[in-house]
């Protein structure tokens, strides 16, 4: 009897210890674990494998979803954040090729919406006026790049985007690269829309030491940041956003903000922390030092946005957030990059040089449109009225800008109101006397290259030698969506597809401003400085009396 009586209790005791094991086994929390994501080599098509750790990486789809951006009634507009890389190339992310590996931006761009026909300026200072204007290059004055001695800026008769954005009750910062002019006070970020600045005002420093023809040139609003000598820029730049993000965590008064977060990689110099290299040089593939140190940049910034998303979701704020990831242009041979599948590169208006790599991701994206690609046409002067209107749900006034808002067309997969993107309208707005007028081009530096996106279509017209002479213009045509290389010049077979073209640019030639005074300056002041040094500015350029 004792003996039935003990192996009961042992019995019932057992079960009640493998009960509760399974209780805690199942409202545990698991352990941290390896994601190993696969890659290959382009060379061999070696299987490789890359393990990325889970403890920071970004859990995008995880939880319930908020609502849809004006779904419903939401207590706080959502935040929005732009990070613009420095010359990236198409082929030069994960999800466009296997020759890079992006792991965090690639799930961000997964999880999200990649943008397929989304189009920047060729070269880096126009973009971003196109983008903080929401007007064509030819409407803004910054037509081509500004060297750091150039004594101009954008002109002051703008409106800027982070402007309109505080006066829909954003709060606006800047960090990182500005290049839109600093010779005097009134030109610099904080004095054109944001309420903080921290980063260059130039075009490229040296990303360690900050120094541009030997002046300094990281700053925190009006002082210059001697503490950050010594420092990678890419690396200061993601740790000032997550100060930021965990601040405004802090101090919330209920305001959303709007973050421009403009890297300076993968752009010239070719500098990368030595970690980011090592990774690439036992790739057979990749063979020469510039494209391990290309490939060690973009492998570091992706690593620096995966920091900006974790900082984000540790404090509170992804769901509400929008993020937005841009190139301000196409990439540069010099520096390894690749544009492939399209022709050209930086500095050119083939798709190499002005299509972009771009995407869009938040968890108020509906379900539905994540992991699309959006066709539809639209271009970096599109942001300004998507972010306001579409975004925000705020007010814009009565702005003229060129800009579309896109905002629903991404949102819900539809296509795109724009029918035509207008990058240059250059030649055909020229008469012979400009054309021929060789002090014409010293002083803008800029070939007079007329370059129009519409339906299919792509027309350009420029220079077939370089400085104009006599020659004629060289006029091409491509249909772009059946032949993605640009490579067969259709102008003698749609003769009537070029005149149309050409007229919808002359129709727009009353709108072009001029180009704003590329002439340089001694930069005798500061001396150590890089700006503001007390340019003197064109007034035609700068103060015109019509604000818009």
């Amino acid at each position: 009897m004792h003996t039935y009586k003990g192996f009961t209790f042992c019995v019932v005791f057992c079960s009640l210890l493998i009960i509760f094991y399974l209780f805690t086994l199942q409202f545990s929390k698991e352990p941290v674990m390896k994601n190993y994501k696969k890659f290959y080599d382009i060379s061999n098509a070696t299987q490789l494998q890359h393990d990325i750790s889970l403890e920071e990486d970004i859990n995008l789809n995880s939880g319930k979803q908020p609502e849809n951006i004006h779904g419903g009634k939401r207590s706080t507009p959502p935040n929005i954040i732009f990070v613009l890389a420095d010359d990236l190339g198409w082929a030069d992310i994960g999800f466009h090729s296997n020759r890079t590996h992006t792991p965090y931006l690639d799930e961000l761009a997964r999880t999200g919406v990649k943008l397929g026909n989304y189009y920047a300026q060729p070269i880096c200072s126009p973009s971003r006026a196109c983008f903080l204007t929401g007007k064509y290059s030819d409407r803004t004055g910054i037509q081509h790049y500004l060297h750091p001695n150039h004594k101009t800026c954008l002109p002051l008769y703008h409106t800027t985007l982070p402007e309109v954005l505080k006066n829909n009750g954003y709060s606006t910062h800047l960090i990182g690269k500005w290049h839109l002019g600093y010779c005097r006070e009134e030109c610099l970020p904080y004095n054109r829309g944001f309420d903080t600045f921290f980063g260059m005002l130039g075009g490229s420093n040296d990303l360690y030491q900050h120094m541009k023809l030997s002046r300094y040139d990281m700053w925190d609003m009006g002082k210059p940041a001697y503490e950050f000598k010594g420092q990678y820029s890419a690396e200061v730049y993601a740790s000032k956003a997550e100060d930021l993000i965990a601040n405004y965590s802090l101090h919330n008064s209920g305001k959303p903000f709007f973050l421009f977060l403009s890297f300076q990689v993968p752009h010239e110099p070719q500098q990368v922390p030595r970690k980011y290299i090592e990774k690439w040089e036992s790739y057979s593939y990749v063979t020469r030092s510039r494209q391990q140190k290309l490939f060690g940049q973009i492998s570091c910034m992706d690593e620096m946005v995966n920091k900006v998303v974790f900082s984000l979701q540790r404090n509170a704020l992804w769901d509400n957030t929008v993020l937005i990831f841009s190139s301000d242009n196409g990439g540069p041979f010099v520096n390894g990059a690749s544009n492939f599948p399209f022709k050209g590169q930086k500095g050119n208006h083939f798709d190499g040089g002005t299509r972009v790599v771009g995407f869009v991701n938040s968890p108020l994206l509906p379900d539905e449109v994540r992991g699309t690609t959006h066709r539809g046409l639209m271009g970096m002067a599109d942001w300004f009225p998507t972010f306001v209107e579409g975004i925000a749900g705020g007010k814009m006034g009565r702005l003229d800008l060129d800009g579309i808002n896109v905002w629903d067309s991404i949102r819900e997969g539809q296509p795109s109101p724009r029918e035509e993107y207008i990058l240059s309208v250059g030649e055909e707005c020229l008469n012979q006397s400009s054309r021929n007028n060789t002090r014409y081009w010293d002083r803008t530096g800029v070939e007079p290259r007329t370059s129009i996106r519409r339906g299919p279509w792509k027309l350009i017209i420029q220079q077939a030698h370089g400085v104009p002479q006599n020659a004629p213009a060289e006029v091409l045509l491509f249909n772009v969506e059946n032949d993605i290389g640009e490579t067969q010049n259709l102008a003698y077979e749609y003769p009537d597809v070029v005149r149309d073209l050409r007229q919808r640019v002359r129709e727009y030639c009353h709108r072009k401003v001029p180009i704003v005074t590329l002439q340089g300056d001694s930069m005798k002041k500061p001396k150590k400085l890089v700006a503001p040094w007390g340019c003197v500015l064109d007034e035609d350029f700068v103060r015109n009396p019509i604000k818009g």
